[in-house]
């Protein structure tokens, strides 16, 4: 049995109502009265560039087990405001067995992501995976990863009041039905604040997603995708004095379109809205883009 490696490059284009997830308010309403935030505070859109690169390797034992290797980096440039240009390099490596149908993986990851140049947040994940493939066109899938997310401290020692311990759970049902493919996933995470003053930053949060493609002919596969997700901050949050609660919509349309073996072409546009019982973190988005993946 021979090893395999595969690389890819991908490049994306776009447009994004609201670059920092930010409110449209210019003054928000506190229990010690009203605030005016600046414009930096305030929704921010722009345009954008995605250059990104990334490989997966796979070396088999035999037949029913293997290790596997993969890394990733993107960088992500908005056109008009480098604050909140990101980077984001990432590594996973890990071991996985297969019994008739059944795939079984544990892996361990790391993540790197710097803001404006500058070192943001990294993470380190432990992960398990169990995979199945039934007949019929059913597949079921369940991912549990416990990860810790550190914040970077060098340009703002409060920094580390961010800091937590992340538990997820989450699991996936599809079903492939002629040209259509249906999947429905679930998920729920717990966190636990490495530090008391900062356990307002951590979340218990779930979410449903439900996505639906279509082969509409051959190398053409449109796409929608619709996902809610909930989620409740552990303690009241600074000045406003209540407990943080934000539920999230999102929905996606795209077309994905393969040119050729090599080169895959996606166009998509996404909604986001975000309500909050603070009006700070309420906000709306639209993002459209357009990209090229070629893989060899």
């Amino acid at each position: 049995m021979n090893s395999t490696l595969t690389w890819y490059v991908n490049s994306n284009i776009g447009s994004d109502s609201n670059i920092n997830s930010a409110t449209e308010l210019g003054i928000i309403s506190t229990p010690i009265g009203d605030v005016e935030l600046s414009a930096s505070g305030q929704s921010i859109d722009d345009e954008f560039m995605d250059l990104g690169a990334g490989f997966n390797f796979n070396y088999p034992f035999d037949k029913n087990s293997s290790a596997f290797v993969r890394g990733n980096f993107n960088q992500h440039n908005n056109f008009s405001t480098s604050a909140f240009d990101l980077d984001v390099l990432a590594g996973e490596a890990g071991y996985a067995v297969i019994r008739e149908n059944v795939r079984l993986a544990l892996s361990g990851r790391a993540q790197r992501v710097d803001l404006d140049d500058q070192e943001f947040q990294s993470s380190t994940s432990l992960l398990g995976t169990w995979q199945r493939n039934a007949g019929d066109g059913w597949s079921q899938g369940i991912t549990a990863a416990y990860t810790a997310v550190r914040y970077d401290t060098s340009t703002n020692p409060d920094n580390n009041l961010r800091d937590v311990n992340q538990i997820l759970l989450s699991g996936n049902l599809g079903k492939s039905s002629g040209r259509f493919l249906h999947n429905v996933s679930v998920y729920f995470g717990d966190e636990n604040a490495q530090r008391d003053a900062g356990s307002n930053n951590a979340q218990k949060f779930y979410g449903v997603a439900f996505s639906e493609q279509i082969q509409f002919r051959p190398g053409h596969v449109p796409y929608i995708r619709i996902s809610f997700h909930k989620s409740e901050n552990k303690s009241v949050a600074p000045v406003f004095n209540i407990d943080r609660e934000d539920d999230t919509f999102s929905t996606s349309l795209g077309w994905i379109w393969q040119f050729n073996r090599n080169i895959n072409i996606t166009s998509d546009v996404t909604y986001t809205e975000n309500d909050s019982n603070i009006d700070l973190y309420a906000y709306d988005r639209v993002k459209y883009q357009t990209g090229l993946r070629y893989q060899f």
